[in-house]
């Protein structure tokens, strides 16, 4: 049988408290390690909200599938910045 998961943007609001907790307890704890933001990223928006919330990136996986030029929107508003 197949098994599958949940992808988009119903996982984004879970996955940036994640990315808030973990970024909190490596700042506290002074841990070596770097927090990636995964989860939800379908615009520019969900990407920086996972940066604000102390990612260091954000990956993208179902998103760019749907949204074939996401990559370049996000390399364009980085340049931005």
């Amino acid at each position: 049988h197949e098994r599958s998961g949940i992808i988009g943007y119903g996982l984004h609001e879970p996955a940036l408290r994640s990315v808030r907790e973990a970024a909190r307890i490596t700042r506290e704890l002074a841990l070596p390690v770097r927090t990636i933001g995964v989860g939800g990223v379908v615009g520019v928006e969900e990407g920086r909200a996972f940066v604000d919330a102390g990612a260091e990136a954000a990956m993208v996986g179902g998103g760019a599938a749907f949204q074939p030029g996401l990559a370049a929107e996000w390399k364009s508003a980085a340049r931005h910045d």
